[in-house]
């Protein structure tokens, strides 16, 4: 099913794939962020988490939701502040 949706260039990456990459998950999913230049890094949730606002069908719940779980990909080292930075953001 998932060969239908596919692009020539995810084609030849599936292609190239080994077996034991493409059987778990998490080395697939770095493989294919990589090849596709995708930037997973604390960098990438730090400005997600600094631009994210909350949307028009985001109930608060749902948005202070999403900025927890960016919080700690975004600022590993500051744990201890995060009860702080999420107030913060969330006046923002």
């Amino acid at each position: 099913m998932v060969q239908y949706h596919m692009d020539e260039a995810m084609v030849d990456v599936l292609s190239a794939l080994e077996v034991e990459e493409a059987d778990d998950y998490d080395k697939l999913k770095s493989t294919l962020f990589r090849v596709f230049g995708i930037n997973n890094s604390e960098e990438r949730y730090m400005k997600e988490f600094i631009n994210r606002r909350q949307r028009e069908n985001d109930s608060v719940e749902e948005y202070a939701d999403h900025l927890k779980r960016l919080l700690p990909k975004a600022f590993p080292q500051l744990k201890d502040q995060a009860d702080g930075i999420l107030l913060q953001q969330f006046e923002a």
